[in-house]
């Protein structure tokens, strides 16, 4: 049964569960862990670091489950899985640019992340739909 494609397709759905149930807990302990912090930054004033953490910590969980999400659509097709790589790739990048105090960088730095995201954004826009 395992040599079939359908024991492989078993395999398959059970790895999903598995990988589900453990990053579904993982995100329930960083969110538990970033609302309890974002409470300790609210009390000694500093607001705006602990909102930082907690979106944070909510794209990086967004960022693992995209990855999951690639790893399995590569295994059951391989020819389909760019359009989840690119959102992942986007949603990286968009936790990177949270986390950077814009303040404190040069234009050319402002300027290599526009080019960034821009790039990004084109790729995705060209790549052929899925479907």
């Amino acid at each position: 049964m395992i040599g079939t494609r359908k024991g492989w397709m078993y395999i398959i759905k059970i790895l999903k569960f598995a990988t589900g149930a453990v990053l579904v807990a993982a995100a329930a302990v960083m969110l538990v862990y970033s609302a309890v912090d974002t409470v300790h930054a609210v009390r000694a004033g500093e607001a705006i670091h602990g909102f930082e953490v907690l979106i944070s910590n909510v794209l990086l969980i967004m960022v693992f489950l995209e990855l999951a999400k690639t790893l399995f659509a590569y295994v059951e097709n391989e020819e389909k899985y760019l359009h989840t790589i690119m959102e992942a790739a986007f949603i990286a990048v968009l936790r990177q640019v949270i986390l950077i105090e814009i303040i404190k960088l040069g234009w050319t730095e402002v300027l290599s992340i526009s080019a960034l995201i821009l790039a990004l954004g084109y790729a995705y826009y060209k790549m052929p739909k899925r479907g």
